[in-house]
């Protein structure tokens, strides 16, 4: 099967080509962050997404590619409306025409927060503007696409990326740096493991699965814990780690406080759980030997 993968040289990206390989013919695209074997394609261009598939032809499509950064969504409206919204619906009408399978990646900020974590069936409420891209970009999904579409909702994706920022990169790199790391108290979650992630991916994709899924950790905790727990796996200064509530932080948009996902449907419909925090980063540590 020929499969695009948009977004492929991100933390997830990456994995997805690694996975999705094996018996597939796989293409991936880059939009900031060039790498080898990668195509460039910029998702507010519709001329270069046409251009792309009238090349590659494909069966289906992987979109984990976006504009993630929550507050430059915020201060960015217009780009991130024209890459997060108007980019998915040009890929999802061309994919249609195409007869070709979408398979997108969601997020918990389509929620508010105040009742997470979250099941397939309830109610969305983005609180900023980056959910309210996300939350569209389903919708556009599923307008478009009918049945003939994936929607997989993780939370607070994490890995060993060199140069990463993922949060687990982030409170890494600051506590081997015997640096102070700011986390919230009050900001809750489901972390999600990369390697996980797509490996659950594929499986979902595999089966035939359509429709919402939600694919995130087990275990709901706070920044603070997560934090901590990273310290603890990688056998760094937990004293670093200094905690603080959300109103007393320096972040532009506003966060669901209580998010992450409940994964029932996903263990119902696969028969197995998601890996818990503290096997996802020892694995995380054990990639990060590799360099």
């Amino acid at each position: 099967m020929k499969i695009l993968i948009i977004g492929a040289s991100g933390l997830l990206g990456k994995e997805l080509m690694k996975d999705f390989s094996n018996g597939n013919e796989v293409c991936g695209t880059y939009s900031t962050r060039a790498a080898e074997g990668l195509i460039h394609l910029d998702m507010s261009q519709k001329a270069e997404i046409k251009d792309v598939f009238g090349r590659i032809k494909p069966e289906a499509v992987i979109i984990p590619g976006s504009i993630t950064a929550v507050d430059f969504s915020e201060q960015n409206q217009d780009l991130a409306w024209r890459v997060n919204v108007e980019g998915i619906k040009n890929v999802a009408v061309l994919s249609k025409k195409a007869g070709a399978f979408v398979l997108y990646y969601s997020t918990d900020y389509i929620f508010d927060g105040k009742a997470g974590p979250y099941s397939e069936t309830d109610k969305p409420n983005p609180i900023n503007f980056y959910g309210r891209t996300k939350l569209e970009a389903e919708r556009v999904i599923q307008k478009e696409l009918k049945g003939s579409f994936l929607i997989i909702r993780p939370c607070s994706i994490y890995g060993y990326e060199k140069n990463g920022n993922n949060f687990a990169m982030q409170v890494l790199t600051s506590l081997k740096a015997d640096k102070n790391f700011t986390s919230f108290r009050d900001q809750y979650g489901t972390p999600t493991y990369s390697e996980d992630l797509s490996e659950i991916s594929l499986k979902l994709f595999s089966n035939k699965k359509e429709g919402i899924f939600n694919v995130a950790g087990p275990d709901f905790i706070n920044r603070v814990q997560f934090s901590k727990d990273i310290a603890d796996v990688f056998g760094l200064d937990a004293g670093l780690i200094k905690e603080i509530g959300s109103t007393k932080g320096r972040q532009l948009a506003k966060r669901p406080l209580r998010g992450g996902f409940k994964i029932d449907k996903l263990k119902r419909e696969l028969g197995f759980s998601t890996l818990p925090l503290k096997e996802g980063l020892i694995k995380m540590k054990e990639e990060s030997k590799k360099g």
